[in-house]
């Protein structure tokens, strides 16, 4: 499906570890689905969506950086559509 979503109200968490500079970030909220173009044009609904990002920053010092050298992130949902 191509278009946007649009999250609402967030929540989650995040933290970084001093001794390998690595953390994750966590989010999961509600979403609603909107402009759906081509086949799906017409489509409204909402769902569930989850983020997850892992990250990795530099060892400057012996402290960790703020800026990230490294990161993946994965975005899953589920939504209920009709047309």
């Amino acid at each position: 499906m191509t278009g946007r979503s649009k999250p609402r109200r967030p929540g989650g968490r995040c933290w970084r570890s001093a001794a390998t500079c690595v953390g994750s970030i966590t989010q999961r909220g509600p979403f609603t689905v909107i402009d759906a173009t081509g086949t799906m044009a017409g489509l409204a609904g909402s769902g569930q969506y989850t983020f997850n990002a892992m990250y990795a920053t530099a060892r400057v010092a012996g402290h960790c950086s703020k800026i990230p050298t490294a990161h993946v992130e994965t975005i899953d949902g589920t939504a209920k559509v009709k047309a």
